[in-house]
């Protein structure tokens, strides 16, 4: 899991993103 703090987003890869997702409904 990478930490992404140069993003507007939570992260900018997609299998990352899906995972922050995961997280955020979990």
């Amino acid at each position: 899991m990478t930490v992404d703090t140069s993003g507007p987003g939570p992260s900018d890869d997609p299998a990352e993103r899906v995972e922050d997702r995961a997280r955020g409904q979990a």
